[in-house]
């Protein structure tokens, strides 16, 4: 299971790069990546061979962001098996309620950007998938909840 993990994990950071590389402008970061790594040519090779191809806008500017999340996760779940659950979902959440809050940030004016729910959504849907996955976790979470706002309050 550990390694279906990992090589799905792989599987989604690869398809988020290649969208990002195939058909996003040529000016972002990840293009000077691949510069550096000498790969420019099969870069603009893979480009031009996919130059017809028309992708949903969804796919091309939001579904990325949401990949490289999913892979993220995978990878910090896997590594964190045996661990306390907490320490888990805090592990996992980390790269998914950071692009929420950046979408959020750059609603408010508080971010550079330019705010995208897409992106949010993109962001999040990796992280519900997780917690629907993950029934005891939402469980532990519902009775942590429960716990906190049965106790008396100080005021």
């Amino acid at each position: 299971m550990r390694k279906l993990k990992l090589l799905s994990a792989f599987g989604l950071l690869l398809a988020g790069g290649l969208l990002y590389l195939l058909f996003r402008p040529r000016t972002l970061l990840l293009f000077c990546v691949a510069d550096a790594m000498g790969a420019a040519q099969v870069v603009d090779n893979w480009r031009t061979a996919t130059a017809a191809w028309h992708l949903p806008a969804f796919m091309v500017n939001n579904l990325p962001g949401g990949l490289w999340a999913a892979s993220y996760m995978l990878i910090v779940d896997t590594l964190l098996v045996g661990k306390p659950w907490r320490a888990r979902l805090a592990a996992v959440s980390v790269i998914p309620l950071t692009g929420v809050a950046s979408e959020l940030l750059q609603a408010l004016h508080l971010l550079p950007g330019t705010p995208d729910l897409a992106d949010a959504v993109c962001y999040l849907a990796p992280l519900l998938l997780y917690l629907s996955n993950h029934q005891t976790i939402i469980n532990r979470l519902w009775e942590t909840f429960s716990q906190t706002s049965n106790s008396p309050s100080l005021s």
